[in-house]
């Protein structure tokens, strides 16, 4: 049997993104993606590392605001329109809330239950 599902450097949450693809999971657990392209890959690890650095940043205080050029560098990720791709990838994954105007971010609950 298989199963629909959606993957990519944003969630499944119903959006349409050129982040997203469309793919099925095999009985085995075998994932078949379709359209995957190097840049999705890119955007994905960019994605997944920032939230992982602010998780680690902010493991005390879950609900303090964080710059997310200072969360991008401990993430490794330093170039500007990258970490905005990331910042803008976890944010629609529904992981990130940011103040944009500020360049600061934080955590959702979504984003913190993946650490638990």
């Amino acid at each position: 049997m298989r199963r629909a599902i959606v993957v990519g450097c944003v969630g499944g949450r119903g959006s349409v993104d050129a982040g997203i693809c469309s793919g099925t999971i095999d009985d085995n657990g075998a994932t078949t993606v379709a359209g995957t392209t190097s840049d999705m890959s890119d955007r994905l690890t960019s994605a997944a590392k920032f939230v992982t650095a602010l998780h680690v940043a902010t493991r005390k205080g879950p609900s303090f605001w964080r710059t997310a050029r200072m969360i991008g560098k401990s993430a490794g990720i330093e170039d500007p329109i990258r970490l905005e791709r990331a910042v803008q990838d976890a944010a629609t994954a529904g992981l990130v809330e940011r103040r944009a105007s500020r360049g600061l971010v934080k955590l959702t609950a979504d984003g913190r239950g993946l650490g638990a």
